[in-house]
């Protein structure tokens, strides 16, 4: 169990200049003090493109003042830990934050939630989803191929079914 604090950041930055991490995961064990220490990460971070953490823990720091401030992900990981991006309040805020988006890996519940997630985000290349309680076959596809075509791109999709995984890269139609 890892327990995120204050004398944690301070002694974080003694082994890591964090001016110039790129790529910041942080494990859903790990518990924050306060949610403002996630903040005070991110802050210090101008060059990180890649951020891995439990979908809960970003959007208890999510605040419109701090768009700037996470524009710069590009690939973002919400990490499985019971929840799912079926909220849509909650995945609009998202969104609005991550709107620069390319690669994104989360887990959902409902299949309604990947039209919002290839609406929202349309600078996304790649996701990879986690379906928990839907069996990924051809019609799950065929929805997803459906929205983006209407959106003016394409897919390819490969799903994984022993893992319930679904995999798709996205691209413009030429």
């Amino acid at each position: 169990q890892c327990y995120l604090n204050e004398e944690y950041v301070e002694l974080l930055k003694t082994m890591v200049n964090l001016t110039n991490l790129s790529n910041l995961s942080i494990s859903s064990n790990c518990q924050l003090e306060q949610s403002s220490i996630l903040l005070k990460i991110l802050k210090q971070t101008p060059n990180l493109a890649s951020l891995s953490v439990d979908q809960e823990t970003l959007i208890s720091v999510l605040d419109d003042d701090d768009d700037d401030l996470l524009k710069m992900i590009k690939k973002l990981t919400l990490l499985k830990n019971d929840h799912y991006l079926d909220d849509f309040y909650q995945i609009s805020t998202l969104w609005r934050t991550f709107r620069n988006i390319e690669e994104l890996e989360c887990a959902i519940k409902n299949r309604q939630s990947i039209r919002f997630i290839l609406e929202y985000l349309r600078n996304l290349t790649f996701m990879k989803i986690h379906l928990e309680t839907i069996t990924v076959d051809n019609s799950f596809v065929c929805f997803a191929e459906e929205i983006v075509g209407k959106l003016g791109r394409k897919i390819v999709a490969e799903s994984a079914l022993d893992t319930n995984t679904l995999s798709i890269w996205i691209s413009r139609k030429k």
